[in-house]
Protein backbone atom coordinates (compact mmCIF):
# COMPACT_ATOMS: atom_id res chain seq x y z
CA UNK A 1 0.00 0.00 0.00
CA UNK A 2 1.19 3.69 -0.94
CA UNK A 3 2.53 6.20 1.71
CA UNK A 4 3.77 9.27 1.94
CA UNK A 5 7.49 9.67 2.53
CA UNK A 6 8.39 12.05 5.12
CA UNK A 7 11.06 14.52 4.62
CA UNK A 8 14.48 14.47 6.21
CA UNK A 9 15.64 17.51 5.27
CA UNK A 10 15.58 20.69 3.65
CA UNK A 11 17.40 22.86 0.75
CA UNK A 12 17.13 26.34 0.41
CA UNK A 13 15.00 25.45 -3.78
CA UNK A 14 16.09 27.26 -6.69
CA UNK A 15 14.31 25.10 -8.69
CA UNK A 16 10.79 24.36 -10.28
CA UNK A 17 8.31 22.39 -8.20
CA UNK A 18 7.33 19.25 -9.07
CA UNK A 19 5.23 16.68 -7.15
CA UNK A 20 4.44 14.78 -3.93
CA UNK A 21 6.35 11.47 -3.92
CA UNK A 22 5.02 7.99 -2.83
CA UNK A 23 6.91 4.75 -2.15
CA UNK A 24 5.57 1.18 -2.31
CA UNK A 25 7.30 -1.94 -1.30
CA UNK A 26 7.96 -4.37 -4.46
CA UNK A 27 7.83 -7.92 -4.41
CA UNK A 28 12.11 -8.37 -3.86
CA UNK A 29 11.57 -6.03 -0.90
CA UNK A 30 12.75 -3.04 -2.52
CA UNK A 31 10.90 0.96 -2.21
CA UNK A 32 9.98 1.63 -5.28
CA UNK A 33 8.92 5.25 -6.18
CA UNK A 34 6.21 6.67 -8.06
CA UNK A 35 4.41 10.07 -8.02
CA UNK A 36 0.99 11.50 -7.62
CA UNK A 37 -0.30 13.34 -10.36
CA UNK A 38 -1.54 17.16 -9.33
CA UNK A 39 -0.25 16.62 -5.91
CA UNK A 40 -0.77 18.73 -3.48
CA UNK A 41 -0.70 18.56 0.36
CA UNK A 42 -3.14 19.70 3.08
CA UNK A 43 -2.65 23.53 2.72
CA UNK A 44 -2.53 23.80 -1.24
CA UNK A 45 1.12 23.73 -1.85
CA UNK A 46 3.24 21.86 -3.87
CA UNK A 47 5.92 19.64 -2.78
CA UNK A 48 9.42 18.97 -4.43
CA UNK A 49 10.86 15.43 -4.27
CA UNK A 50 14.63 14.50 -4.68
CA UNK A 51 16.30 11.08 -4.69
CA UNK A 52 19.55 10.59 -3.18
CA UNK A 53 20.74 6.97 -4.44
CA UNK A 54 23.18 5.02 -2.25
CA UNK A 55 25.07 1.89 -2.27
CA UNK A 56 23.99 -1.09 0.13
CA UNK A 57 25.66 -4.17 -0.91
CA UNK A 58 24.65 -5.31 -4.42
CA UNK A 59 21.32 -3.15 -4.77
CA UNK A 60 20.76 0.64 -4.94
CA UNK A 61 18.93 2.02 -1.95
CA UNK A 62 16.92 4.71 -3.03
CA UNK A 63 15.94 7.38 -0.71
CA UNK A 64 13.09 9.62 -1.42
CA UNK A 65 12.90 13.05 0.20
CA UNK A 66 9.99 14.97 -0.03
CA UNK A 67 10.51 19.14 0.50
CA UNK A 68 7.53 21.30 0.96
CA UNK A 69 9.09 24.64 -0.78
CA UNK A 70 6.59 27.05 1.18
CA UNK A 71 4.05 25.63 3.77
CA UNK A 72 1.84 27.52 5.93
CA UNK A 73 0.78 27.80 9.53
CA UNK A 74 -0.62 24.17 10.10
CA UNK A 75 3.49 23.28 9.61
CA UNK A 76 3.80 25.35 13.10
CA UNK A 77 4.50 23.64 16.03
CA UNK A 78 1.13 24.42 18.83
CA UNK A 79 3.65 25.97 21.25
CA UNK A 80 1.94 27.14 23.97
CA UNK A 81 2.91 30.55 24.88
CA UNK A 82 4.45 31.63 28.53
CA UNK A 83 4.27 35.37 29.68
CA UNK A 84 6.44 37.32 28.13
CA UNK A 85 5.63 40.99 26.34
CA UNK A 86 2.89 43.38 24.60
CA UNK A 87 2.63 40.92 21.39
CA UNK A 88 2.31 37.81 23.12
CA UNK A 89 -0.42 39.35 25.16
CA UNK A 90 -2.31 40.64 22.21
CA UNK A 91 -2.61 37.19 21.03
CA UNK A 92 -3.49 35.76 24.14
CA UNK A 93 -5.91 38.68 24.56
CA UNK A 94 -7.75 37.17 21.61
CA UNK A 95 -7.68 33.46 22.63
CA UNK A 96 -4.82 32.38 20.50
CA UNK A 97 -2.67 30.96 22.68
CA UNK A 98 -0.45 28.90 20.87
CA UNK A 99 2.24 29.70 17.55
CA UNK A 100 -0.22 27.19 15.40
CA UNK A 101 -3.35 29.07 16.05
CA UNK A 102 -1.85 32.49 16.09
CA UNK A 103 -0.43 32.12 12.87
CA UNK A 104 -3.71 30.65 11.85
CA UNK A 105 -5.70 33.77 12.68
CA UNK A 106 -3.12 36.05 11.31
CA UNK A 107 -3.59 34.23 7.63
CA UNK A 108 -7.25 34.69 7.70
CA UNK A 109 -6.86 38.50 8.21
CA UNK A 110 -7.41 40.11 4.84
CA UNK A 111 -4.60 41.61 2.50
CA UNK A 112 -3.91 45.22 2.72
CA UNK A 113 -1.46 47.75 3.64
CA UNK A 114 -1.63 49.22 7.27
CA UNK A 115 -1.55 52.83 7.68
CA UNK A 116 1.68 52.38 10.01
CA UNK A 117 3.50 49.17 9.13
CA UNK A 118 5.98 50.45 11.95
CA UNK A 119 3.75 49.97 14.44
CA UNK A 120 4.33 46.11 16.06
CA UNK A 121 0.45 45.32 16.72
CA UNK A 122 -0.68 47.39 13.77
CA UNK A 123 -2.14 43.90 12.03
CA UNK A 124 -4.45 43.16 14.86
CA UNK A 125 -5.16 46.29 15.48
CA UNK A 126 -6.29 47.23 12.23
CA UNK A 127 -7.65 43.59 11.36
CA UNK A 128 -5.57 43.51 8.17
CA UNK A 129 -1.99 43.52 6.56
CA UNK A 130 0.54 42.12 4.37
CA UNK A 131 3.22 40.14 3.75
CA UNK A 132 5.80 41.84 5.74
CA UNK A 133 3.79 43.17 8.77
CA UNK A 134 1.83 39.94 9.51
CA UNK A 135 5.39 37.49 9.30
CA UNK A 136 6.72 40.88 11.00
CA UNK A 137 4.27 40.40 13.77
CA UNK A 138 4.57 36.63 13.98
CA UNK A 139 8.65 37.11 14.43
CA UNK A 140 8.07 39.60 17.07
CA UNK A 141 5.97 36.69 18.69
CA UNK A 142 8.87 34.34 18.56
CA UNK A 143 11.48 36.81 19.77
CA UNK A 144 8.94 37.47 22.52
CA UNK A 145 9.27 33.43 23.18
CA UNK A 146 12.52 32.70 22.52
CA UNK A 147 11.60 30.36 19.45
CA UNK A 148 13.77 29.93 16.39
CA UNK A 149 11.92 31.17 13.81
CA UNK A 150 13.86 33.65 10.98
CA UNK A 151 11.85 36.95 9.27
CA UNK A 152 13.19 36.19 5.35
CA UNK A 153 12.76 38.72 2.43
CA UNK A 154 12.88 37.12 -0.50
CA UNK A 155 13.16 38.99 -4.25
CA UNK A 156 11.51 37.53 -7.31
CA UNK A 157 9.81 37.50 -10.47
CA UNK A 158 5.87 38.70 -10.02
CA UNK A 159 3.81 37.11 -12.65
CA UNK A 160 0.33 36.17 -12.91
CA UNK A 161 0.78 32.70 -12.14
CA UNK A 162 2.71 33.01 -8.97
CA UNK A 163 0.44 36.08 -7.67
CA UNK A 164 -3.10 35.50 -8.86
CA UNK A 165 -4.70 39.25 -9.40
CA UNK A 166 -1.96 40.94 -11.27
CA UNK A 167 -2.25 39.80 -14.83
CA UNK A 168 -4.24 42.78 -15.99
CA UNK A 169 -2.24 45.17 -14.30
CA UNK A 170 0.73 43.58 -16.26
CA UNK A 171 -0.78 43.11 -19.31
CA UNK A 172 -1.97 46.82 -19.67
CA UNK A 173 1.63 47.67 -19.71
CA UNK A 174 2.86 44.74 -21.76
CA UNK A 175 4.71 42.75 -19.42
CA UNK A 176 4.85 39.20 -18.45
CA UNK A 177 6.46 39.76 -14.77
CA UNK A 178 7.95 42.37 -12.64
CA UNK A 179 10.58 41.91 -9.65
CA UNK A 180 9.06 41.93 -6.09
CA UNK A 181 9.79 41.59 -2.70
CA UNK A 182 8.16 38.55 -0.86
CA UNK A 183 7.92 37.69 3.03
CA UNK A 184 7.66 34.84 5.19
CA UNK A 185 9.33 32.76 7.83
CA UNK A 186 12.15 30.08 8.51
CA UNK A 187 11.91 27.44 10.76
CA UNK A 188 13.85 23.99 10.98
CA UNK A 189 14.93 24.78 7.45
CA UNK A 190 11.31 25.51 6.52
CA UNK A 191 9.51 28.42 4.79
CA UNK A 192 6.15 29.13 5.95
CA UNK A 193 3.87 32.00 4.42
CA UNK A 194 0.91 33.09 6.32
CA UNK A 195 0.38 36.25 3.65
CA UNK A 196 -3.31 34.55 3.39
CA UNK A 197 -4.97 31.47 3.75
CA UNK A 198 -4.04 28.60 1.32
CA UNK A 199 -6.11 28.69 -1.76
CA UNK A 200 -7.97 26.21 -2.88
CA UNK A 201 -7.14 27.21 -6.87
CA UNK A 202 -3.86 25.81 -7.82
CA UNK A 203 -1.48 28.69 -7.62
CA UNK A 204 1.92 28.21 -9.86
CA UNK A 205 4.58 28.30 -6.92
CA UNK A 206 7.66 30.92 -6.78
CA UNK A 207 10.06 28.90 -8.69
CA UNK A 208 13.39 30.95 -7.74
CA UNK A 209 14.28 33.74 -5.52
CA UNK A 210 17.18 36.11 -6.84
CA UNK A 211 17.86 36.90 -3.59
CA UNK A 212 17.06 35.84 0.08
CA UNK A 213 17.92 37.46 3.46
CA UNK A 214 17.29 37.24 7.33
CA UNK A 215 15.90 40.59 7.87
CA UNK A 216 14.65 42.32 11.59
CA UNK A 217 10.99 43.48 11.71
CA UNK A 218 12.42 47.14 12.45
CA UNK A 219 13.80 46.94 8.50
CA UNK A 220 10.36 46.20 7.02
CA UNK A 221 9.49 49.48 5.61
CA UNK A 222 12.80 51.90 4.72
CA UNK A 223 15.29 49.10 4.34
CA UNK A 224 12.95 46.92 2.39
CA UNK A 225 12.23 49.78 -0.08
CA UNK A 226 15.80 50.64 -0.91
CA UNK A 227 16.59 46.32 -1.39
CA UNK A 228 14.23 46.10 -3.59
CA UNK A 229 14.33 49.42 -5.54
CA UNK A 230 18.40 48.30 -5.49
CA UNK A 231 17.19 45.25 -7.20
CA UNK A 232 14.55 46.17 -9.42
CA UNK A 233 17.29 48.82 -11.01
CA UNK A 234 19.83 45.79 -12.00
CA UNK A 235 16.89 43.83 -13.08
CA UNK A 236 15.70 46.53 -15.92
CA UNK A 237 18.79 47.25 -17.02
CA UNK A 238 19.11 43.33 -18.06
CA UNK A 239 15.45 43.25 -19.70
CA UNK A 240 15.30 44.88 -23.24
CA UNK A 241 11.50 45.02 -22.51
CA UNK A 242 11.65 47.76 -19.77
CA UNK A 243 14.23 50.27 -21.46
CA UNK A 244 11.59 52.07 -22.82
CA UNK A 245 10.16 53.04 -19.32
CA UNK A 246 11.75 54.85 -16.79
CA UNK A 247 12.16 53.72 -12.94
CA UNK A 248 9.33 55.88 -11.63
CA UNK A 249 7.12 54.53 -14.39
CA UNK A 250 8.08 50.11 -13.38
CA UNK A 251 7.77 51.89 -10.08
CA UNK A 252 4.04 52.81 -10.54
CA UNK A 253 3.31 49.65 -12.01
CA UNK A 254 4.67 47.37 -8.98
CA UNK A 255 2.04 49.75 -7.20
CA UNK A 256 -1.04 49.13 -9.15
CA UNK A 257 0.07 45.45 -9.33
CA UNK A 258 -0.23 45.83 -4.98
CA UNK A 259 -3.05 47.54 -5.13
CA UNK A 260 -4.56 44.73 -7.28
CA UNK A 261 -4.50 42.53 -4.83
CA UNK A 262 -6.53 43.90 -1.99
CA UNK A 263 -10.25 43.23 -1.46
Amino acid sequence: MAKPVGGRGIAHLHESLVGAVFYCQKRDGRMAPFYASEPRDAVGYHHHAFLETSQSGEHPVRHVTIINFMLSWNTLNPFRFAAAGSVTAAFVGIAKADLRSAAQYVARLPYCRNSDPDDPLAVLVEQRGTCSTKHALLRRLAIEQGLPIALVVGIYEMTGRNTPGIEPVLRRHGLNSLLEVHWYLRTDGKRIDVTKEPSEHQVEPIEHFLHEEEIDPRQITHYKIGLHQKFLRDWMAGNAHLRGLSFEQVWSIREECIASLSP
